[in-house]
């Protein structure tokens, strides 16, 4: 009779669990074309190529197809996981409280754990074609860098928004488009005149927590390098921060979250808790994503 206790007080908190994880998004997941996946590896669409419109100009007009210029692109999923271990009372605690602290730092490392998937993702070598082993670097899928290590200024601002304008990322379509940066940058564009001053503007409210979005941008933060597990890379004092327009990139879930808990070999009234999950992220389009490069301090 215990042993059907422990088990439903189990099967109770693994469900708790799960439906708080479907809850807690990531900040970049919710702009990211969302799939499943039941195998490891997974072609997705990628077209190469936009679609034109022919004008009727004759009686009996020929029709000539155009060749669609979908192809596939290479998504492989990676597990990831967290294992925690427990003694038996702090165990039955963790059971009566799936709230708990543990719980919610666990959720919270997860979706930073992907959105580190995906900000690494963002300037890869992806793979595409028939067989998906054609590789397709980051400035031949159409991204572009841009250099703001003498400033993220309202220059550069404006260079940004050219960029995806020029490539029709915006303007057929009022799409969102983000970018991602670190506290460091945050702090720069509060010292900008042109976004601070009435003299320039009356658009850019300042909250109390500063820019939560600035000049057309939502602007999504994360913490600088001085955190043990950054999101943004920083090589030579560099920082690849990063903007965005809506569906970027792909994200598949293969699991979503398991849970499982087991006995611990040669320890003494202790288990572990596992939480596992499955997913995988390519860029979905090149022209959405720019590298936009600053120093960091």
């Amino acid at each position: 009779m215990a042993d059907q206790n422990t088990n439903w007080s189990w099967l109770e908190y693994s469900d708790t669990v799960i439906e708080l994880a479907r809850q807690k998004k990531s900040k970049l997941e919710m702009y990211c074309i969302h799939d499943t996946m039941t195998s490891d590896v997974k072609g997705i669409p990628s077209y190469t190529a936009n679609i034109d419109v022919t004008e009727k100009t004759a009686l009996n007009q020929r029709i000539v197809p155009t060749q669609s210029q979908q192809t596939r692109r290479k998504l492989t999923a990676k597990t990831y996981y967290i294992a925690m271990a427990y003694d038996l009372d702090a165990i039955g605690e963790l059971k009566l409280d799936p709230s708990s602290y543990d719980v919610t730092y666990m959720l919270e490392a997860i979706a930073r754990k992907k959105d580190k998937s995906i900000a690494d993702s963002l300037y890869a070598t992806v793979y595409e074609g028939e067989a998906m082993d054609s590789s397709v670097s980051f400035a031949t899928d159409g991204g572009k860098t841009v250099d703001a290590t003498s400033g993220l200024t309202y220059e550069k601002f404006l260079e940004i928004t050219r960029n995806f304008n020029s490539v029709n990322i915006g303007l057929d379509n009022k799409e969102f488009i983000g970018l991602g940066i670190t506290e460091q940058e945050h702090s720069d564009l509060m010292q900008e005149l042109e976004f601070t001053s009435h003299d320039f503007t009356r658009l850019n409210a300042i909250d109390e927590n500063g820019y939560e979005r600035l000049n057309g941008y939502s602007l999504i933060k994360f913490a600088s390098a001085e955190t043990p597990y950054p999101i943004l890379p920083v090589a030579s004092s560099t920082r690849d921060c990063f903007a965005f327009a809506n569906g970027f990139m792909r994200l598949a879930t293969k699991i979503a979250l398991r849970t499982k808990e087991e006995s611990i070999p040669l320890t003494l009234n202790s288990k572990m808790v596992t939480y596992s999950l499955s997913y995988g992220c390519v860029r979905q389009d090149g022209r959405k994503i720019q590298k936009v490069q600053t120093t960091a301090i």
